[in-house]
C-alpha cells in the first residue's frame, strides 16, 4: 500500500499574509488620520469630524488585534526563547517610539508650547521617565504623546502573551 500523505503535508503556511498587511495599512492610515485630525480641527473646522474620530478608535482596535494574531502566530509556530521575543520586540517598537517622545520633548523645551502639560517643575522628571519607560498608565502619570498608553499596553500584552499562548498550548 502507498503512502497516505497527511492534510497537513499538504498545507503551506505562508510566511507573509499580503492582505492582512494591507488591512494593518488601512488601521494605521485610520489611527494617523485620527491624530493629524487633532491638529487640523483647530485650525480648520470641517464637518467630517466626528467620522474621522470615530474611525481612529477603530482603527487602534484593528491594528492592536491583528497585531496580536501576529504575535499569537510567531510564538505557536515557531517557539524562541523568551528573552529572545522580547529583544526581538523591543528593538522592532522602542526605537521609534523613544525618538518620538524625545522629539515632543524637544520642541516642547524651545517652544514652550504647554501642550505637553509640563510644569517646570521635578514633577516634570517622573513624568518624562514614565513615559520613557512606558508606564505612565500604570503609575497614573500624564502622557506625552497621545500614542503612549497605547504603547504600554503593546509593551505589556508583549511580555504577557507569550507566556499565556506557551501556558495553554501545555493545557492541550
Amino acid at each position: 500500500m502507498g503512502h497516505s500523505p497527511a492534510l497537513a503535508d499538504h498545507l503551506v503556511v505562508p510566511k507573509r499574509f499580503d492582505s492582512i498587511q494591507g488591512l494593518r495599512a488601512w488601521a494605521m492610515v485610520l489611527v494617523f488620520s485620527f491624530h493629524l485630525h487633532q491638529y487640523i480641527q483647530a485650525m480648520w473646522p470641517n464637518p467630517v469630524s466626528g467620522a474621522i474620530l470615530a474611525c481612529g478608535g477603530l482603527g487602534t482596535n484593528m491594528f492592536l488585534a491583528i497585531s496580536g494574531c501576529f504575535i499569537y502566530r510567531s510564538v505557536s509556530c515557531r517557539p524562541v526563547p523568551y528573552g529572545d521575543y522580547l529583544a526581538r520586540r523591543f528593538w522592532r517598537l522602542y526605537p521609534v517610539y523613544a525618538c518620538m517622545v524625545v522629539a515632543y520633548l524637544s520642541v516642547e523645551i524651545l517652544l514652550q508650547t504647554g501642550r505637553l502639560g509640563l510644569q517646570g517643575d521635578s514633577s516634570d522628571v517622573r513624568v518624562m521617565v514614565s513615559n520613557l519607560l512606558l508606564l505612565p498608565v500604570f503609575v497614573g502619570a500624564p502622557t506625552i504623546l497621545d500614542s503612549c498608553w497605547t504603547m504600554a499596553y503593546i509593551a505589556a500584552f508583549s511580555v504577557v502573551a507569550p507566556l499565556l499562548v506557551r501556558g495553554m498550548r501545555g493545557w492541550s
